[in-house]
């Protein structure tokens, strides 16, 4: 049996047609969020996942849950996850770089 893997996080889920404010859900075990992950992810968009400052987007949600695992020692620190759902890589895009524009790295230099 796989070992539970502890962990102490909110995820912001922003799904494709919200119309209200951005619901966060809680999470003590990985399995339990990539149980989530699966079960409310729309499979015809393109999701947008931020942690810790580190952005990801991709259509493929397997790619997504794996990209989540990778930060399994981080979450049980408390550290929020910021999920969110676009109809293009285009509109995912444009966001993420809304996200990073804090970065020396946003732009390329002059």
């Amino acid at each position: 049996m796989k070992k539970q893997v502890k962990i102490n996080t909110l995820v912001h889920y922003a799904p494709i047609n919200l119309d209200e404010d951005i619901p966060k859900y809680s999470f003590d075990y990985m399995h339990e969020l990539l149980g989530f992950l699966l079960a409310e992810a729309s499979y015809d968009v393109v999701h947008l996942v931020c942690i810790d400052n580190n952005v990801f987007a991709s259509h493929d949600i397997a790619k997504i849950g794996r990209f989540i695992e990778s930060y399994k020692g981080f979450l049980k620190d408390g550290i929020d996850i910021f999920w969110q759902e676009y109809d293009s890589y285009e509109s995912a895009y444009k966001v993420a770089l809304m996200m990073q524009e804090t970065s020396i790295f946003c732009y390329a230099p002059e």
